[in-house]
């Protein structure tokens, strides 16, 4: 094998993601419960704040302290919309200036 197609590598480029049987079925079951409850409207319909979900933010930062036992607030979290995205913003995060000051 030649290219990306070698075990070494990571694709880490735009794509589908891949579908499995037993995720669609519960997503497909989810989206139902919402639709009967009222809740899918508000689901695909509002935005959330420029962080991400408040309650996603917390559940994670309690997971990640008793799982990992990290030290670790929601505001400490950055949510993505992808890893091009998480790599872009980490890697002009942690890029700095240059010598002459400029970004």
């Amino acid at each position: 094998m030649t290219g990306c197609a070698r075990r070494a590598h990571i694709m880490l480029g735009g794509g589908n993601p891949a579908q499995f049987p037993e995720m669609n079925d519960y997503f497909q079951q989810l989206l139902a419960d919402m639709l009967d409850n009222g809740k899918a409207l508000d689901a695909l319909c509002n935005y959330d704040g420029p962080q991400g979900k408040s309650e996603l933010l917390a559940l994670l930062a309690n997971m990640l302290r008793d799982e990992l036992g990290w030290e670790i607030e929601p505001q400490n979290i950055a949510l993505t919309n992808g890893s091009q995205s998480a790599f872009f913003y980490l890697f002009n995060l942690f890029a700095g200036r240059r010598a002459d000051g400029t970004p």
